[in-house]
């Protein structure tokens, strides 16, 4: 056995664990980096049938003693000539007081700030990058086509709790916030609060939901909810750390298994050495120390190499964890979790290689008194525990894997082939004739050029929510309302259950279209009469459900479609239209000499960003795929290794075979039928082991299908692959030298 081969073994067996070690350490030891975190707590929810205004919590809560709320976005920024767009997050004066932290440069919002909103904080990795680490105070940001000021570098520890490019103030006092990127807008909204000496998370539980049933006069259940900030920003994790423990640990199930087996062969090829030694006078505690001496010294170079491994695969699963902070695999608990592991793996590399000097042991004065187990039995373990574990893994990769390639192709409601998106802010504050006349020149734009626009898109969180009633039986829901212009439907390929498409020159501001779900939930029809924000609608059409990509099959939205004369003109659209990114990017010239003031993005497939949403989930696959090639490499290191070993032995009686006339596929059938009853029950038992990981995989990924019978199949055959491709080489081995050379060899 070359050293190459078992510091490959080492280093994969003790890589797994390491990222796994230190994903843990970060969710569960480490704490956030705030003043009192588990003082912070997180508030999630919304009144019925209206918003909560920010005063009606912090004024009157005793349970509360102060409130922020965070809200993130997506903007388009614009600096020397070009475009792109950046997360945005809008925060209050309140913001980095209640969370104990400081600006490393400038100063935080004030009072006044709020008010004109037209300062800006800005990232440390932006404040790196765009100014040399300069000093950025006073600089101007055209955020959406709205000049702001520079007024300080935001902490770094702010990033805990959501990605954010720029951070603008926002409208003081009110609960739902100010839209700031069209359908890409209201990613998340975070309401933090502190709670007041003495009291419990349930406490202040139980104040606000009064608080709201005083404010709505009901006696209904209220839907807000109350947290503790660490519990909230670390249950996204679990998911994942379920999958990365349950990679981890067959992961290193596979590596003792091969380890042991790759150090009784490696002692076995030792034997002879071993017995000269004890002839010599040497101890049986010296002998058995001097057979594990290899892989104990190589624990070292593979432990350090494994750590410089970890850092950037944790890094990149980090990104699926966005909550934790920076690896930090110095730390205490990863450093004994580590030599936890390296102790582990070094004890079975010990019991491997005393086998072979049990086996032996009468040679060398060691009684042996109930070793009953030959290496052919102890072989055939072997082979069957190596396969299964490995095919597990490797059909958890596949579900994961296929699961992410099923998200792209099922149906879900709408189309996405061939259509390029970009997105046009005109900036938040125009007055509302302005925004009318540059919409109504952009709808012309569109017409020219075969496209359509929406204040969002079928899979965009959801930029608004408004309740939306019946007033015939007065059931009500809150729903998300997506603006729309005329084609919308037709270039995305959403079929009409009922009616048609109003949002044409034929139709009026007051027609509305209902998703089918949400007609059936309040016995809507075409021609029914709705009340949505106080103003009364006609349902002019129906359209056919679209499914929620974040969310398992059969999880849709409920959604309301508006023209886009409805109300205020929005700020910020999403552009749609058909054709080539080449197209695309004409259409954005067009639209730039049309709109000169406007900020533009980059035209980009809108299957591009299908798949930023679903992000965490393809990473997680990606992770998971990586550990099933680990488990593969040492699968067939482990089985190439012992059958090697096997055919080594048995040279002379090969020989012996081929002069008396036998064949090479008889002879390559004797040398694998030992082995081949144990491999194919072990790749038939890996199908459990994939079942479970499979089910956490399922956690992780909503719409994977854990019991689908093709991927069982191709974990199958993939197991097979494994034991051809680890055998071939000895095959080959064993029948390549002619016979005379075999018959000398013994």
């Amino acid at each position: 056995m070359s050293k190459l081969t078992r510091f490959i073994v080492l280093t994969a067996g003790l890589l797994g664990p390491v990222v796994m070690i230190e994903s843990m350490r970060a969710t569960f030891l480490e704490q956030l980096p705030f003043s009192h975190p588990d003082e912070l707590v997180l508030i999630k929810g919304a009144a019925q049938p209206g918003t909560l205004d920010f005063s009606d919590w912090f004024g009157a809560s005793p349970a509360i003693s102060g409130l922020t709320i965070l809200t993130y976005g997506r903007a388009t920024w614009s600096a020397t000539g070009a475009t792109r767009r950046i997360d945005v997050l809008t925060a209050d004066h309140m913001t980095l007081s209640l969370l104990g932290l400081s600006t490393p440069l400038g100063r935080s919002f004030q009072r006044p700030d709020l008010r004109t909103g037209d300062t800006a904080l800005i990232s440390p990795a932006l404040w790196r990058s765009e100014f040399s680490a300069g000093s950025p105070l006073g600089r101007r940001l055209l955020v959406n086509g709205r000049a702001h000021e520079v007024i300080g570098v935001a902490p770094e520890e702010l990033l805990r709790l959501g990605r954010f490019d720029v951070v603008l103030p926002r409208s003081e006092g009110r609960f739902s916030g100010v839209p700031l990127g069209g359908g890409e807008t209201f990613l998340t909204q975070v309401t933090l609060g502190r709670r007041s000496a003495g009291l419990s998370v349930a406490d202040v539980q139980r104040d606000i939901e009064r608080l709201q049933r005083l404010r709505e006069k009901t006696d209904s259940h209220s839907t807000v909810s109350v947290m503790g900030l660490k519990e909230a920003l670390t249950a996204p994790a679990g998911p994942v750390l379920t999958t990365l423990v349950l990679a981890s640990g067959v992961l290193l199930m596979l590596a003792a298994v091969t380890i042991g087996m790759l150090a009784a062969m490696h002692a076995a090829e030792r034997s002879h050495e071993f017995a000269i030694r004890g002839a010599l006078g040497a101890t049986e505690r010296q002998i058995r120390l001097q057979a594990a001496q290899p892989w104990l010294t190589s624990m070292i170079p593979a432990a350090s190499l494994a750590l410089i491994l970890a850092l950037p695969l944790t890094r990149f699963t980090r990104t699926a964890l966005p909550s934790l902070g920076e690896p930090t695999l110095a730390s205490g608990a990863v450093l004994i979790g580590l030599l936890a592991v390296a102790f582990a793996l070094s004890l079975v590399a010990s019991l491997g290689t005393q086998l072979p000097i049990l086996s032996g042991g009468r040679d060398l004065g060691i009684r042996l008194r109930d070793f009953r187990l030959t290496r052919l039995r102890l072989a055939s373990i072997l082979v069957a525990a190596q396969l299964s574990l490995s095919v597990g893994l490797f059909c958890g990769a596949a579900v994961a894997v296929r699961a992410f390639d099923d998200q792209f192709g099922r149906d879900i409601g709408f189309s996405t082939k061939g259509l390029q998106v970009f997105h046009v802010d005109l900036g938040e504050g125009r007055p509302r004739e302005e925004l009318s006349v540059a919409w109504a020149r952009l709808a012309q734009e569109a017409r020219a050029y075969g496209g359509s626009f929406a204040s969002g898109l079928p899979w965009s969180p959801t930029a608004a929510r408004s309740w939306v009633s019946n007033p015939l039986n007065r059931q009500g829901a809150f729903v998300g309302v997506t603006r729309v212009a005329p084609r919308f439907f037709e270039l995305l390929g959403v079929p009409f259950a009922d009616g048609s498409d109003p949002f044409s020159d034929r139709g009026t501001t007051t027609d509305v279209v209902v998703c089918q779900d949400l007609a059936r939930q309040m016995s809507l029809r075409v021609g029914s009469v709705v009340e949505l924000d106080e103003a009364t609608l006609r349902v002019a059409g129906i359209v056919k459900p679209v499914d929620d990509i974040r969310q398992a099959p059969g999880v849709r939205t409920p959604r309301v479609f508006l023209s886009l004369g409805f109300g205020n003109p929005p700020a910020s659209m999403t552009v749609l239209l058909p054709g080539s990114v080449a197209d695309a990017r004409l259409a954005k010239a067009r639209t730039e000499t049309a709109l000169p003031w406007a900020s533009i993005s980059a035209p980009q497939p809108v299957l591009t960003e299908f798949a930023a949403v679903v992000r965490r989930q393809q990473l997680g696959a990606r992770v998971l795929a990586g550990y099933a090639l680990l488990a593969a490499l040492m699968a067939g290191l482990g089985l190439h290794a012992l059958l090697r070993r096997h055919v080594a032995l048995r040279r002379a009686e090969v020989g012996l075979r081929l002069a008396l006339g036998a064949t090479r596929k008889q002879i390559d059938r004797d040398l694998l039928q030992p082995l081949m009853s144990p491999a194919l029950i072990g790749i038939g038992a890996g199908a459990l082991v994939g079942l479970q990981i499979s089910r956490a995989v399922a956690a992780l990924m909503p719409w994977a299908r854990p019991l689908d019978p093709t991927i069982y199949a191709m974990s199958l055959l993939g197991g097979l692959g494994i034991a051809v491709l680890a055998v071939w080489p000895s095959l080959r081995f064993a029948s390549r030298v002619e016979p005379a050379e075999l018959l000398h060899v013994t």
